[in-house]
């Protein structure tokens, strides 16, 4: 006996031709054959004595090469002798629900394509989606997740949560920028959009989308620096010509002091006045030079002289507290670039040193030659290319950088000193500078250890000196405050 639902299913021709045909002939799905056939006597099958109800889901292929999905159930019905008689079996046309599973099967494919994070969560905060670059923003996978509260993993600020739910709440969806944290715990920045969503059901439920706008973060904030430094640039002209004025008279009182001033120390300390009197010019002269966006000249630098006028700068001016040591190579390579700019560098690490080294301790300024060939290059920073460098090292042994701030010194204005002790462009001129000559630079740095800054400039093996070109700076000697410069084990030592 066949019921009108299911002739409907198939098809009234259909079971009118094989109504009486086996089974073999009316169900082509091997699955449903064997399901039934082990459950009909007349096949010589035994049921299971301890089964009952069965079902399953099969494809079922109807004639015109037409296929359905349908639910079979069936129950095997008994005699007084524990013999199967007959059995009813009940199918349920599932094409519907099971073309709707694909469909959303397929949508789940489309949502894991897209570039935001897409995620569903409950009124409850557990989340109940997860595509693939929310899984790749945050660093959860899908079954760490769902039916789990990591909302509040995502969002460490509660308050911030509860405000947007009560919006939800009233309004049915919010907009706005968040800080996330990931996995790592790492911050992310998010531009994300909340909609509450009710089903058939009546149950609500938030789709959050959150667009990773962490780069375009970090590129305004650039945008802002660079909007800094023109207007610095732009304020450099304009006191250029009153610090002229102040070097002048800086000038004409050293003039006037030199006749008047006969003992060594003095003659000492008027020669570092006149030397700092025009680096300072030179400062001067860069600034302008960056204002209207002009580039330097590229000279031959002797870096032991460079560092001879540091040292005689530190000893002359730093805390007795603090000790400097330098130790320069003998046959040291020398650097094409700007004299006053690679000044500047020494300096302005020198003075972070002092600073780090409050109660005192010990400078230390190294210079060598350094190589860099194929074969090592896995013993050497990887954005140094192969060839010559010269290595140039400032170490102190002051409080030194936390880990979590080593990635943020270089950037513009950002300093670790009190208020008005530091303008937070120190070490950016620095790498600024270091990176115009076509070097690298790298920190390594303990807490309460000290701190080494390591610089890599490409090297040149001219002579200081040998050159005679227009506008090539001549380089003399600068007398050197202590003992005499002397040869121990290759390497000159102050």
């Amino acid at each position: 006996m066949i019921g009108k639902s299911l002739a409907r299913v198939w098809g009234a021709e259909f079971f009118k031709t094989h109504m009486k045909a086996s089974v073999d002939t009316c169900f082509e799905g091997k699955e449903v054959r064997e399901h039934i056939l082990c459950a009909l006597p007349r096949h010589g099958a035994k049921y299971d004595n301890n089964g009952g109800s069965d079902s399953f889901q099969n494809v079922c292929a109807l004639p015109g090469s037409q296929e359905k999905w349908c639910e079979f159930s069936y129950t095997p019905y008994r005699n007084h002798l524990n013999e199967i008689t007959h059995v009813v079996c009940i199918a349920r046309d599932i094409s519907a629900s099971r073309q709707a599973e694909t469909l959303l099967r397929e949508h789940t494919l489309y949502l894991d394509q897209v570039s935001d994070a897409i995620m569903v969560i409950g009124m409850d905060q557990k989340i109940y989606y997860w595509n693939k670059s929310a899984e790749r923003i945050y660093g959860w996978k899908r079954e760490q997740v769902i039916d789990k509260k990591k909302i509040e993993a995502i969002m460490p600020n509660p308050e911030k949560l509860e405000t947007i739910l009560a919006i939800m709440g009233e309004v049915g969806s919010w907009r706005g920028e968040m800080v996330h944290c990931t996995k790592a715990r790492k911050e992310v920045a998010v531009s994300s959009i909340w909609t509450l969503i009710h089903t058939r059901q009546n149950e609500s439920f938030i789709l959050i989308t959150n667009t990773d706008i962490t780069e375009k973060k970090l590129l305004e904030q650039q945008f802002l620096r660079i909007q800094r430094m023109e207007g610095i640039g732009s304020v450099a002209s304009g006191i250029a010509h009153d610090l002229n004025n102040v070097l002048s008279a800086l000038f004409m009182s050293i003039r006037l002091l030199k006749p008047k001033c006969t003992d060594e120390k003095s003659v000492q300390i008027l020669d570092l006045l006149d030397n700092s009197a025009k680096r300072g010019v030179n400062l001067v002269r860069q600034i302008l030079e960056f204002a209207r966006g002009i580039e330097g000249n590229e000279l031959v630098i002797p870096i032991p002289q460079i560092v001879s006028e540091v040292r005689e700068f530190v000893q002359s001016t730093f805390p007795k507290s603090i000790e400097m040591n330098a130790k320069i190579s003998a046959d040291l390579w020398t650097v094409v670039g700007n004299p006053t700019q690679i000044h500047q560098v020494m300096l302005n690490l020198c003075v972070n040193a002092r600073d780090a080294m409050q109660g005192g301790g010990r400078l230390t300024v190294t210079a060598e030659n350094f190589a860099v060939h194929e074969r090592d290059r896995t013993k050497v920073p990887e954005s140094l290319s192969s060839g010559t460098y010269v290595q140039i090292q400032v170490i102190d042994t002051g409080v030194g950088i936390p880990k979590q701030l080593i990635g943020k010194i270089f950037d513009p204005f950002f300093t670790t000193k009190e208020k008005g002790k530091g303008t937070g462009l120190g070490l950016s001129t620095v790498q600024t500078i270091v990176k115009n000559h076509g070097g690298f630079m790298e920190v390594k740095s303990k807490p309460n250890i000290g701190t080494e800054f390591t610089i890599y400039l490409p090297a040149t093996l001219q002579v200081p000196g040998q050159q005679s070109s227009e506008g090539m700076i001549n380089f003399q000697p600068v007398r050197v405050l202590g003992s005499p410069i002397g040869k121990n084990n290759g390497l000159n030592r102050f």
